[in-house]
């Protein structure tokens, strides 16, 4: 099935990537330079890519609404290219061409047909909600990956059913980074490992955020919730997998038995004046502190840091 990998709005036209072989852009409110880039076309309406061509006969479509900024919404309709014997859920062109390089192309296809599921069973699902930390892979708006560490008690990551997990975006530092990709990049990667008994499992699935999100009552304090949808998942060996034993866990972590501390690097003093509201009392209450003050904290493992 074709999947839309990244649609942006650029200064005169919108570009789709992705795996696909036609695109169709039905639209209301687009600006004129939209309208008038000869890379698109227009035909009742519609506006079609002129490097792509029409659908391909006998393919399904897919459509998926976004909202871009600039208050108009546009609805894409993609088309899948018909795909070559050797491409395959994971695979593609590259991976092939490593595989053939080092005569792996037979046992990527076995563990392919092995371990690579469409669903969240019982096991997977334990494993991921015994979890208290999992790293978190987005694409940003220039196309660079980034990856982030995500932590809370165990269970803060829940499998609602069969293709859907839910985890809660706590208080950070401002950036929003993994979750301002999520909004205009919704393919994510995320990887769950226990350093105690190694193990792993990846997931690659589309997320969104939502701050009305049925599941936010059960999460003190989270900015938003984050739902995605399952794509894939596998489990990888635990051969370089380091055994690392848990000491304690983070004290930053909301809990409804007691209230959150407030980040120590927020009272840091090159920091203080650009505070939100929400922050700031805490801060005038509790003092400011240099900032190699904090470091010194950091590096000494202190628990306050």
């Amino acid at each position: 099935m074709a999947r839309i990998e990244r649609v942006s709005y650029g200064s005169a036209f919108v570009e789709q990537l992705g795996e696909a072989g036609a695109i169709t852009i039905e639209a209301t409110d687009l600006p004129e330079d939209v309208l008038t880039d000869p890379l698109w076309r227009s035909e009742r309406g519609r506006f079609h890519s002129a490097d792509h061509g029409h659908q391909p006969a006998g393919l399904p479509s897919v459509t998926t609404e976004v909202s871009l900024p600039r208050h108009f919404r546009i609805r894409l309709r993609t088309f899948p290219k018909r795909r070559g014997a050797d491409m395959t859920r994971l695979y593609g062109e590259p991976h092939r061409a490593l595989q053939d390089q080092f005569e792996t192309r037979k046992m990527a296809d076995r563990l392919e047909q092995i371990i690579c599921k469409t669903e969240f069973d019982e096991e997977s699902q334990g494993f991921i909600e015994a979890l208290d930390m999992f790293f978190l892979a987005t694409v940003d708006h220039q196309g660079r990956p980034t990856v982030s560490y995500k932590g809370g008690d165990p269970g803060f990551v829940k499998i609602v059913d069969s293709t859907t997990l839910v985890f809660p975006s706590y208080d950070g530092n401002g950036m929003f980074l993994s979750m301002g990709n999520v909004a205009q990049n919704r393919q994510v990667g995320m990887l769950f490992i226990s350093f105690e008994r190694p193990h792993r499992l990846r997931v690659q699935g589309t997320a969104s955020i939502s701050r009305d999100d049925p599941m936010m009552s059960r999460y003190k304090e989270a900015d938003f919730v984050v739902r995605v949808k399952l794509s894939a998942l596998w489990q990888n060996c635990p051969r370089y997998i380091h055994r690392y034993q848990k000491v304690n866990p983070s004290r930053y972590v909301p809990r409804a038995a007691c209230a959150t501390p407030l980040a120590e690097w927020k009272r840091i003093d090159l920091v203080h004046d650009v505070l939100p509201t929400r922050d700031a009392a805490q801060v005038e209450a509790a003092g400011t502190i240099g900032v190699d003050e904090w470091m010194d904290k950091v590096k000494s493992g202190d628990p306050t840091a």
